[in-house]
This record gives C-alpha cells, sequence and structure tokens, in this order.
C-alpha cells in the first residue's frame, strides 16, 4: 500500500480547498442573472413588436387601398374593429 507523502498531501488539501472556493463563489452568478433577465426582455419586446408591426401594417395596407379608391370605407375589414 503507498503512503501519501507531506507534499502529495498538502497539495490534495490545496486542490480540495481550491474546488471549495471556487463552489462556494458566487461573484459570476449575478452578471449570468442579469444576461437572462436581459434576454427575456428582449424576446418579449421582440415578438411584441413583431406581433403589433402586422396589425400596423394591416392598417396602413387599408388606408393606402382607401385613398387609391381600391376599397371603399364600408370595405375596409380593419374598420369593424370598433363594434
Amino acid at each position: 500500500m503507498h503512503r501519501l507523502s507531506l507534499k502529495e498531501k498538502l497539495s490534495r488539501v490545496y486542490v480540495l480547498r481550491s474546488v471549495k472556493r471556487y463552489l462556494a463563489d458566487t461573484s459570476g452568478s449575478t452578471a449570468i442573472e442579469y444576461s437572462l433577465i436581459g434576454a427575456l426582455i428582449s424576446l418579449m419586446a421582440i415578438s411584441g413588436a413583431s406581433a403589433l408591426g402586422g396589425s400596423v401594417n394591416e392598417q396602413f395596407t387599408d388606408i393606402a387601398k382607401l385613398l387609391s379608391g381600391e376599397l371603399s370605407p364600408a370595405e375596409i375589414p380593419s374598420a369593424n374593429i370598433v363594434g
């Protein structure tokens, strides 16, 4: 059976202390949490803008058709939203 030398014992203690210190360190977790929150907010803003953008695009298309004479005011589907 191999007995550990003092140098080997100290190096194992150093490694274990380093691992414990690494696992206990929380300084980087705050930055990660903020970046995840920022990504979630960005995703929500992009999805909301694209959903709203389609609706606004339909409104402007209807207005352009109305001004060009392609549609009468009664034929505009978005004009029937308020009921």
